[in-house]
């Protein structure tokens, strides 16, 4: 176990061999905790030869070992693999089920996801977060699936769970990566509305996504609404609003961006100046000479 917890494989396969090389008979916690190992790589072959191997000296799999090897193929994306061994669990609990909604998201299956879900519900009444997190995970991994919040929200109060930071956080991030600004301005005012206080990784994501559309005035506003809350901007939000200043074209307040972020003690990298550049390039006249004069800056 030593060696499977901080997943140091290779000491973990090594042991093994020496205790079947010394004679001493591997026990079910052996395997397991070998599979565990496995469970945090994409191999999937050697967990099969592991299963092989208890089946060769009659040691039954438990719920454990089925619950490692669903993990291994949520890792290799073999979400029907995930599914034929979720189906080997004779009593599969919670924990081999959100191990299979696991795999089953980050494949985009919503289909197989929306099954387990319901399985889980007839059985135990109100999925987990852990469960529902699946909702959004899903929708990371296949742009074609919608996240509704307001449907994981509903859920998750059933089930008489509070929605935390990270939640709200990962909610955003996805929405941001679909270019979904309305979406993020949403997540972020539910995430208030929850009594869940937006950190500068809440508001950095959705200047990303004003950043994504060329939406200079709102991503202005935001930085300016940061600091009215005394949060500390970092690199990322000035590079976030410069972005989305540039794409206008709009020189000087990228400059006056330069000059805050210098302000606030931080040193503009080569996102900062590529952001500048862009600005320079796509002002009408260009403006070549702002651009050779932050060159030589």
């Amino acid at each position: 176990r030593s060696c499977a917890a901080p997943g140091h494989l290779e000491q973990a396969e090594a042991w093994l061999t020496d205790m079947q090389r010394e004679g001493v008979e591997p026990t079910l916690t052996t395997y397991n905790s070998l599979l565990h190992c496995y469970s945090t790589t994409k191999d999937l072959i050697k967990p099969k030869q592991l299963i092989n191997q208890m089946i060769e000296r009659s040691i039954k799999p438990d719920e454990i070992t089925y619950t490692s090897l669903i993990d291994c193929c949520a890792n290799q994306g073999a979400w029907q693999e995930a599914l034929v061994w979720l189906g080997c669990c004779p009593t599969p609990s919670n924990v081999a089920i959100n191990a299979a909604l696991n795999a089953c998201a980050k494949s985009g299956q919503a289909a197989a996801v929306d099954h387990l879900l319901e399985a889980l519900s007839s059985r135990s009444g109100s999925p987990d977060i852990v469960a529902l997190t699946s909702l959004i995970e899903v929708a990371a991994a296949d742009t074609r699936v919608k996240l509704d919040l307001e449907n994981v929200l509903q859920r998750l109060q059933r089930s008489g769970v509070s929605p935390d930071e990270t939640f709200f956080n990962r909610v955003l991030d996805v929405l941001a990566s679909k270019g979904d600004v309305q979406g993020v301005e949403h997540g972020l005012s539910r995430m208030t509305a929850a009594t869940v206080e937006p950190n500068v990784v809440s508001f950095n994501t959705l200047l990303k996504a004003y950043a994504s559309k060329g939406d200079g005035a709102g991503a202005r506003a935001l930085l300016d609404t940061m600091q009215t809350r005394s949060m500390q901007p970092t690199i990322v939000s000035f590079n976030s609003v410069a972005r989305a200043c540039s794409q206008s074209g709009n020189v000087m307040q990228v400059q006056q961006l330069f000059q805050q972020m210098e302000d606030c003690g931080l040193t503009p990298d080569v996102q900062s100046y590529t952001a500048f550049f862009v600005a320079c390039a796509r002002r009408k006249p260009s403006a070549g000479r702002e651009a050779e004069q932050m060159l030589h800056r």
